[in-house]
């Protein structure tokens, strides 16, 4: 096959070669694409575009058309025109018309072009809806763009041999396991006297191992090339800095800065001596030694160097050059690290401008750039504009790397880590999830980048409040990292953190502070003693021990904290407003409040240069400084501090957020305690609406925000109101799963109160007499929100006794004689147990009817045999709505029943009583069975 494609090309260039004087013709390709690849085609108006086959074309439009027209008998594709101008004088592009070789038949319109022949898209029309022209010129090789694309490619994949080439190529593609297997074969076919070669094959080992995260066989590979280069009588400087570039690479990646920076003072050093002071190799060099003091935390060193950086830049290179791209967004990453955003904004701005001058979009150089950006913009809290900037560098990754590649993984993570910001966990967890796929396919398992994507989906899964999930991918994260990373390592420390998160979140405190502790002693090992990381870890154990309620100690780390800080960061670093607000809410606790308030102001004053006027961290401090107030009873100065909390939240979060409860739950207090009743129920409402909506019925929130609504109404002399909800306070409460008893004393306590005022009509209290006429809930396992549970509270207004199990039931039972039915609902497959349970509960005197939610027996004999045995079962269905309809209308008759026997008594107002219950427990049953038909529609 290779002989033939070689013979084929051969031909065409020697028929081309042939002096033509014909004039610029137009040739056609039809043919039809799919409408994801023709997006990207649409996209890429004055890019080069390359067949990488030999291309058939036509003079025949109408030939060309008829392949295209394929495209309408299926929606996914598109029919696509190409119309080619064509100059045949031009001898550098081989094509060749099919029409001047004899042995060819039907192919007079036919011309064909050699492989990789280039064009530039000119325009692109659309002709009919599935039909469009792409106008395509034949380029030369004196096109500027075609010339800089392919010296650059060159460059990059140069070597001595097509075979060296072919294992740089594909070490640019990301197939690091195919050039591994290309460089050792070259090795070992290497004459033993040809050191530097073996030198340039040993050290291209190492780098491939740094990228597949093997970074001790790294540093085996890049010793051997050092040594060998170290014996040959004239050594070559420019690769014996290499080298020692190289191995300060993977120890910077080891996280061992102190050896790196050694490695890259032994670079500077070598490289002062065979070049001039303003060489872009000493560029290079200031670069990366400017990283790592970035990465220990000595930033005005970082900013040093990397300003020499730019200077040999900006004297080799106009300031309209690209080259300089990557300097300013490594200025960015530092002043990043040190919260000077004023510095690093004004880089961003001269990327920009770089950009738009010399760089077309597509070139996948831009990719990084945008994510600088984007990281710069998150980093400001900025999380749309960060969003945006990493989907362009994700668009271009796109076109330019294979769908697998390891470089669109970290794209992935990028765009997940800001969805995760943003809030949107359940679109970050997709992202990360879809990196950690990629690089499942082209990393080895213990790859550090695997680790910390696993890390990136344990935060997630900590958010959304899985913890056990969030544990086992941070766990396999530090499994990664003691394989692959050296014990001091800082990212172990960083898992180490993670991990003691999800355990404080968990109220495993002590676990959560072992971790902590770990990963504090691995950061003081690994880092200088005033390194701002070390400031977070303490910052961590405070907040643990804040939670242990050991107040003294808590304190202690968070100063230690903010001495770390204020040493390392400037004034109005956001970090320092962290350590600020723990410093405040360990002097809440210590019930110090002139002091709490004294360092919440401090976290403000930051925080308002440091962000926008409505970012979310400025609504979370503003929110504290009134807790405090409202404690120290200036409810005043509490209102004024929750409401500037509602005015951020309003903008940022959907008008029925639960969060949104919150903060009307606060004003709405803040509004009672100060006598402004009116504007209290206001805000409670709003809070109820929006908790009814996201709470379970019996949640004991909505119990709270009924006693609260109550007390206000009681203030505006509105009892009946006022007594309606104290009451469903009190039946909440008593239905939740975890009743306090503390609670519902109070609750009882307050409604009964309520109903010795005058004012309340005898309606009112004759709703809460014999409130436990309703069914009680028996369920076979614990904590369970049933869906029939929920239809009997609807149903029963609340008046449902709470679900218990069997052992509960029966001893709750003897003090409720007046409860005459148990809905029992069998999570259980045991029929042992639910008959056993039945059997218990048929010989309870005052229980005439049970209706039971489960499988009924199947054959016509056991069930006989079953409703013989429990006469008292009324139903045994397995449909939530049947069985709760057939009690509903039993009970509803019931109660019709015994109103009739006390009208006939003479017992007026008792009959009323039944006759309303019945009234309006039919008027329930109908409006739910209304529902289930407009949802069924």
């Amino acid at each position: 096959m290779g002989f033939y494609i070689k013979d084929l090309h051969r031909q065409i260039k020697q028929k081309h070669s042939t002096p033509n004087k014909s004039k610029i013709m137009t040739t056609y390709r039809g043919q039809v694409m799919a409408n994801a690849e023709f997006e990207k085609l649409k996209n890429s108006i004055g890019s080069l575009i390359a067949f990488n086959s030999f291309l058939s074309t036509t003079t025949s439009s109408v030939e060309a058309i008829l392949y295209a027209e394929s495209a309408q008998v299926d929606p996914q594709l598109v029919g696509i025109i190409f119309q080619m101008e064509i100059d045949p004088s031009i001898l550098t592009i081989p094509f060749v018309s099919l029409s001047d070789v004899d042995d060819i038949p039907f192919c007079q319109n036919e011309i064909l072009f050699s492989m990789h022949t280039v064009f530039r898209i000119n325009a692109i029309e659309q002709i009919t809806n599935y039909l469009w022209s792409v106008d395509l010129a034949l380029t030369t090789n004196t096109d500027d763009q075609l010339q800089r694309m392919t010296q650059r490619l060159r460059k990059e994949i140069e070597g001595q041999n097509p075979l060296h080439r072919l294992g740089n190529l594909l070490i640019q593609m990301g197939e690091f396991d195919k050039a591994e297997e290309i460089f050792r074969t070259l090795l070992e076919t290497t004459s033993n006297v040809d050191l530097e070669q073996i030198v340039s094959f040993y050290n291209q080992l190492g780098c491939i191992c740094k990228e597949k995260g093997n970074f001790s066989s790294a540093l085996s590979y890049h010793q051997k090339a050092l040594e060998i280069q170290q014996k040959i009588a004239v050594p070559n400087h420019s690769v014996l800095a290499n080298i020692y570039n190289n191995i300060g690479e993977v120890h910077r990646l080891m996280g061992e800065y102190s050896t790196a920076l050694l490695c890259y003072q032994k670079t500077l050093i070598i490289g002062q001596e065979f070049v001039t002071f303003d060489s872009p190799m000493l560029a290079i060099i200031y670069n990366n030694i400017s990283q790592v003091y970035n990465l220990m935390g000595d930033y005005s060193a970082a900013l040093s160097y990397l300003q020499k950086t730019l200077e040999i830049q900006e004297k080799n290179f106009p300031l309209n050059d690209p080259n300089l791209i990557t300097k300013y967004n490594n200025a960015d990453q530092s002043d990043g690290s040190l919260g000077e955003n004023s510095v690093a904004s004004l880089n961003l701005q001269q990327v920009s401008e770089i950009q738009e001058k010399v760089i077309p979009f597509k070139n996948p150089d831009l990719a990084a750039t945008y994510e600088n950006i984007a990281r710069m913009h998150y980093a400001m809290g900025e999380y749309s504009t960060a969003l945006s900037h990493h989907q362009k560098a994700f668009e271009i990754r796109q076109k330019s790397l294979t769908s697998d590649h390891p470089l669109l993984a970290i794209t992935h993570n990028n765009i997940g880590q800001v969805h995760y910001a943003m809030g949107e966990c359940s679109t970050g967890l997709l992202h990360h999830q879809r990196a950690l796929e990629i690089q499942q396919k082209s990393l080895p398992l213990n790859h550090p980048d695997l680790a910390a994507t696993h890390n990136h989906i344990g935060r997630v899964y900590d958010s959304m409040g899985n913890y056990s999930t969030a544990l086992s991918h941070l766990k396999k994260t530090l499994e990664i990292q003691k394989e692959s990373l050296p014990p001091h390592h800082p990212d172990l420390a960083t898992t180490y953190e993670n991990i003691g998160r999800v355990h404080y979140a968990m109220r495993e405190y002590s676990v959560a502070l072992s971790h902590h502790q770990m990963a504090l002693e691995i950061r003081q090992k690994s880092l200088m003693s005033d390194h701002p990381v070390l400031a977070i870890t303490h910052n961590n154990i405070g907040q643990v021990h804040y939670a242990m309620g050991e107040y003294s100690t808590a304190l202690l780390h968070h100063q230690r904290a903010l001495e770390i800080q204020q040493k390392s960061l400037p004034s109005s670093h956001p970090d320092l407003a962290m350590t600020y607000n723990n410093i405040g809410e360990i002097y809440v606790g210590m019930i110090d409040y002139l002091n709490a308030i004294r360092y919440y102001k401090r976290t403000l004053k930051i925080q308002q240069v440091a962000f926008p006027s409505d970012h979310p961290l400025l609504a979370i401090t503003y929110n504290n400084i009134g807790r405090v107030h409202e404690l120290r009873e200036h409810y005043s100065d509490a209102l004024f501090n929750y409401e500037k909390v509602l005015r951020i939240q309003q903008k940022a979060l959907p008008s029925k957020h639960p969060s949104l409860a919150t903060i009307y739950n606060s004003i709405a207090e803040m509004h009672r305690m100060t006598g402004d009743y009116s504007s209290s129920l206001l805000y409670h409402e709003n809070t109820l609406e929006i908790q009814t909506k996201s709470l379970p019925p019996n949640h004991l929130s909505l119990a709270e925000r009924h006693h609260q609504i109550a007390v206000v109404l009681e203030g505006l002399h509105r009892y009946n109101e006022a007594a309606e909800h104290a009451s469903c306070a009190l039946n909440i409460i008593r239905h939740s799963f975890e009743p306090k008893q503390s609670q519902v004393e109070k609750y009882q306590k307050y409604l009964d109160e309520i109903l010795l005022i005058p004012e309340c009509s005898k309606l009112i209290k004759a709703n809460n007499i014999n409130e436990w006429t309703y069914p009680f809930l028996l369920v076979l396992h614990p904590s369970h929100q049933s869906r029939l549970h929920s239809i009997l509270f609807d149903l029963t207004d609340g008046h449902l006794m709470p679900p218990s199990l069997s052992h509960e039931c029966l001893t709750k039972l003897e003090s409720n004689k007046q409860v005459k039915s148990i809905v029992l609902e069998t999570l259980s497959d045991s029929v042992d147990e639910r008959d056993r349970v039945l059997k218990d509960f048929s010989s309870v005197d005052h229980i005439e009817s049970i209706y039971l939610l489960g499988k009924p027996p199947e054959m016509s004999e056991q069930r006989y045999s079953f409703f013989t045995s429990f006469r008292k079962v009324s139903i045994f269905c397995e449909n939530e709505e049947e069985l709760a309809v057939r009690w509903a209308l039993d009970t509803a008759n019931e109660f019709r029943r015994l109103g009739g026997q006390c009208a006939e008594a003479g017992n007026i107002d008792s009959a009323r009583e039944y006759f309303q219950r019945g009234k309006e427990l039919y008027k329930r049953l109908a409006k739910i069975i209304d529902q289930a038909r407009s949802q069924t529609s």
